[in-house]
């Protein structure tokens, strides 16, 4: 710490007339942004201890950013009806506004009018594809331009090289009530979603409405005697499940749980791009990006039951037909049965998590660094989210993204998921955070620049430090106005703000660059219910976000209102730290308060280490309930969890502090207080 000098007022007042001369949400706002900026702490003081480079590097810098700090684009190519000079013209166009890079994604056009657009289509990963892209690449070195080059034709993953076995797979799970004794007959081909020669039945079980034990359900997994289905139901009510497994159910979608097909699909990739860069993809690509993972329900693999009885210890077999989601139930469990079957589902799904992780996000990160580009990904999807909290400890450049709208209430969506790809990002010390930002899907024409520059600013106080704009579109001038518009808000020459998009991108990127350039200072992580929602909803995004409605995406924003900072960590991480010495140190971070939000469950590792954390000095507040069982059918007994839990609040209640779940803004507003 030192007194601030002469010369470093000087350059926070230059800070600030830059940003005032851009009217942010509020002036007084941004001239905070603008002292973080500098790495000052409010004061008479200032440090520059969380500085990558010097004072005055760091300021040259901030009036002079880098390509890499500017905004990039999403380059939209449909049907990769792309020509030379039209890419030239588009590179510089891009370089005027202030475009420091390109994302290339192909992507089909659809019935998407294209009139005067006679350009013929280069198929993906063709030599003509290829030569594009090297070109492209090469042009885009020359303005002092980046390249970075999606992994996938639109999304997701998926080729037409993929072996049978390598494809996408799903089990369709239906439930009926059925009342006997009455035999119940059907053709095979009348069950939903069957399609003849990529079926088979995976399960027929007849479940009591009041179910107790898993000895009480009748198994008919065999009861398929040629096409038709046949079961004899005893008498009672019953609840009938039927379990369709479907091969290919996507057709060439890539199945994302298996690495082999995963270095399959990339090794084709590879093959096909990388002679054109004399065999070093790295020479000419920064990174590689995965979209998000939108995988339509893929809720298995062919080895999925190996892997699950290796990683669980027991057989998911008997247990299948309640364990894929959604779970609405039809028959009434007993208590212990629900408690057994949360965890069992706990355990799926954690299962589906971990193959992810380790086999697509895994397998792709390694693929980029075989190929010497960084791996750039989203890690939440639709209608799941893959591990959120911990995913994106993988990728180089963690992703999130910022979803634009013109409901007032609604335009900083998604910000809980820049949340989570910045906290990871502090974790791995990572440099680069990146959002694709101002997604947008029906609105494009409505979003005026103000706009733009509010939700930016939110995203960097989410912590992501690049932007990635969604999107602008190959469009020959010859195109019909308003030219060839895919998703994302309008950036395009034709769009009325343009020609004042370089006074934005300018000041985007100086923020941009003295955040690439420092180290985040946040003394709050968060530990939100993951464990709970995996348990009682599956992998469902819309659950995870409610599941204790104001973990993810609300006190972090109470707390930085206040002046302080929150990362959101999953298990995994904490897992990670080291708390000896009373703080949990994480890569580069340091957390001196943990707050758990309404969290129920966890796995006995994380509640062994957070009774490592609070008897070397840590501080945890728990807000709504506490932990008080184990995650999954393996784990601890319950009453492990829940003894640890009360003994740390019996015998610490100066360090292990609870507090009332909040129900509503106002009560937040007073916790995070």
């Amino acid at each position: 710490m030192r007194e601030m000098n002469a010369g470093l007022w000087k350059k926070l007042r230059v800070v600030c007339e830059h940003i005032r001369s851009f009217q942010p949400m509020g002036y007084a706002g941004l001239v905070g942004l603008g002292v973080l900026c500098l790495g000052i702490s409010p004061g008479s003081t200032c440090s520059f201890a969380a500085s990558r480079a010097g004072p005055d590097e760091l300021f040259e810098r901030f009036q002079s950013p880098a390509s890499e700090a500017r905004p990039f684009v999403r380059w939209w190519w449909g049907e990769n009806r792309v020509a030379t000079n039209e890419i030239v013209r588009e590179l510089d166009l891009l370089k005027r506004a202030g475009i420091g890079g390109v994302e290339i994604l192909p992507i089909g056009l659809g019935a998407r009018p294209r009139e005067g657009f006679s350009t013929p289509e280069k198929p993906w990963l063709s030599p003509e594809w290829c030569k594009v892209v090297k070109f492209t690449c090469d042009e885009a070195a020359r303005r002092d331009m980046r390249v970075d080059m999606s992994h996938a034709y639109g999304w997701p993953a998926k080729g037409s090289w993929l072996r049978p076995e390598h494809r996408a797979s799903i089990i369709y799970s239906s439930q009926q009530v059925v009342t006997g004794p009455t035999l119940y007959e059907t053709p095979l081909s009348r069950l939903r979603n069957w399609k003849k020669g990529k079926s088979v039945l995976k399960y027929a079980r007849l479940v009591p409405m009041q179910l107790g034990s898993l000895d009480e359900v009748l198994n008919f997994d065999s009861a398929a005697a040629g096409d038709t289905l046949r079961i004899e139901v005893p008498k009672g009510k019953f609840v009938l499940q039927t379990g369709i497994l479907v091969r290919e159910f996507r057709g060439d979608m890539l199945d994302h749980y298996d690495r082999d097909a995963v270095q399959a699909y990339h090794d084709h990739i590879t093959e096909k791009m990388a002679p054109y860069f004399d065999g070093n993809l790295g020479s000419g690509i920064r990174s590689f990006f995965a979209d998000s993972i939108e995988v339509a329900g893929s809720n298995w693999t062919r080895f999925f039951e190996k892997e699950f009885f290796a990683r669980r210890g027991y057989s998911i077999q008997p247990w299948v037909s309640f364990v894929l989601p959604p779970y609405r139930d039809r028959f009434v469990p007993s208590a212990e049965m629900g408690e057994q079957l949360r965890k069992v589902r706990f355990d799926f799904n954690n299962t589906l998590v971990e193959l992810i992780h380790e086999n697509f996000i895994g397998g792709f990160h390694d693929w980029c660094r075989d190929n010497h580009v960084k791996s750039r990904l989203q890690v939440y999807g639709f209608p799941w989210h893959f591990g959120i909290e911990t995913g994106y400890l993988i990728p180089d450049i963690p992703e999130g993204n910022n979803w634009l709208t013109v409901d007032e209430e609604k335009i900083l969506r998604g910000a809980a998921w820049n949340k989570f790809a910045s906290s990871a990002g502090h974790a791995k010390g990572r440099r680069v955070i990146s959002t694709e930002a101002m997604t947008t899907v029906s609105e494009r024409f409505e979003i005026p620049l103000d706009w733009v520059k509010r939700a930016d600013d939110f995203n960097f106080i989410t912590g992501i430090n690049h932007s990635v704009l969604h999107g602008f579109n190959y469009s020959p001038p010859e195109v019909q106005w308003p030219g060839i518009i895919e998703f994302g808000t309008f950036f395009g020459e034709n769009n009325t703000w343009w020609p004042f998009l370089p006074k934005w991108t300018q000041y985007n990127a100086r923020l941009s660059q003295v955040f690439q350039d420092t180290k985040p200072v946040v003394e709050i992580a968060l530990l939100g219910p993951a464990s709970d929602a995996r348990g009682e909803a599956g992998l469902d995004r819309e659950a995870f976000h409610g599941k204790a409605w104001y973990a993810y995406d609300h006190l972090w924003k109470a707390v930085c209102n206040r002046g302080a900072n929150v990362d959101l960590l999953g298990e995994a991480t904490l897992d990670l730290a080291d708390v000896s010495r009373g703080r949990i140190a994480v890569g580069p971070m340091r957390y001196k308060l943990l707050v758990l939000c309404d969290v129920q469950t966890v796995h006995l590792k994380t509640m062994l280490h957070l009774r490592d954390f609070v008897s070397a000095g840590g501080q945890v507040a728990v807000v709504g309930a506490a932990p008080s069982a184990a995650a999954g059918r393996t784990d601890a007994a319950d009453e492990t969890v829940a003894e640890i839990m009360q003994q740390l609040m019996t015998t610490a209640p100066d360090r292990v502090k609870t507090f009332a779940a909040p129900a509503d803004e106002k009560d937040l507003n007073a916790l995070s207080g």
